[in-house]
């Protein structure tokens, strides 16, 4: 049996009042969590660090360096998505 700690990245997808699935790693795998294991002030779209076996989910933490990236980084392409779309090709009737 591996024991082993790993950390990996996830993102909050989706939350309720109780529960909040996170899609984690590259292969975003979903997870459901309880929402009182997150740590406070966690929210739909934030990064979070896992550290976990195998078998448990050891410990979450907000990963505020990614979130701040990854929201420039979407911000950026719809900015550039919106620049792009001046105006319809098409003929309104």
């Amino acid at each position: 049996m591996n024991t082993k700690n790993q950390k990996k990245r996830a993102v909050i997808d989706r939350m309720d009042a109780q529960r909040a699935t996170l899609l984690v790693g590259d292969e975003e795998t979903e997870r459901t969590v309880l929402v009182e294991n997150l740590p406070q002030g966690a929210k739909e779209g934030m990064w979070l660090t896992l550290e976990e076996t195998e078998e448990d989910l050891l410990h979450i933490q907000i990963d505020e360096e990614e979130t701040v990236r990854r929201k420039k980084l979407m911000k950026q392409k719809l900015d550039k998505l919106r620049q792009r779309s001046k105006g319809s090709k098409f003929r309104r009737l």
